[in-house]
């Protein structure tokens, strides 16, 4: 069975780190976890840096003193629409140097608001300057209908959010809509557990 993916939304955020532990935490993710770490890097046009000091994303390449491929990350971004060519190039300069990046959309406040238009232009602007896949996380719930389909067929992968305890309703009631929503886009999907389960 293969380890389960860590999510990070932000370095400071977890467990209120002091700088020595977020190092701890960075050397046990690079050293020792076995699965896949997903790291956000990106917000709208905000590097977490700006809200996460000191280990934060701060440019396409990494944070300040590491790099994607030192921290063995991938980087997630929510992509909003509020400037999609300038986003879909910012996302596309993380891919490259991180060798994929995964969206997450999701059609709530503070996530992706753009039409179809505004959705080709991402893709446009990401595909000029890079071949790097591109997995979507999404809420399967919104399946189908949302996110449009230029994106579902530019993903390498699906990331159904099966957040069962946000959600309410019984775990693997969840799981079974997640595979029965995503099963018809035809891409490998990598189910995203809650966090407090």
């Amino acid at each position: 069975m293969n380890a389960p993916a860590i999510w990070i939304h932000q370095f400071n955020r977890i467990l209120g780190l002091s700088p020595e532990r977020e190092q701890a935490l960075s050397d046990y993710i690079t050293e020792t976890w076995p699965g896949p770490v997903y790291v956000k890097a990106l917000d709208g046009i905000s590097y977490m840096a700006a809200f996460d000091r000191p280990l934060g994303a701060s440019g396409a390449a990494g944070g300040d003193s590491w790099t994607w491929s030192q921290l063995h990350a991938t980087p997630w971004i929510v992509p909003t629409a509020d400037h999609p060519l300038l986003e879909g190039r910012l996302a596309a300069a993380i891919a490259q140097a991180a060798g994929s990046v995964i969206l997450d959309l999701e059609p709530y406040e503070h996530f992706w608001h753009g039409n179809r238009d505004d959705e080709q232009a991402w893709i446009t602007a990401y595909s000029k300057m890079t071949d790097a896949p591109v997995a979507i996380s999404l809420d399967h719930r919104r399946l189908p209908g949302f996110p449009g389909p230029s994106f579902l067929d530019l993903a390498s992968r699906i990331l159904p959010q099966c957040y069962w305890t946000t959600f309410r309703r019984p775990w693997l009631e969840v799981l079974q809509e997640a595979r029965e929503r995503c099963a018809p886009i035809g891409k490998p999907v990598e189910y995203v557990f809650p966090g407090d389960s």
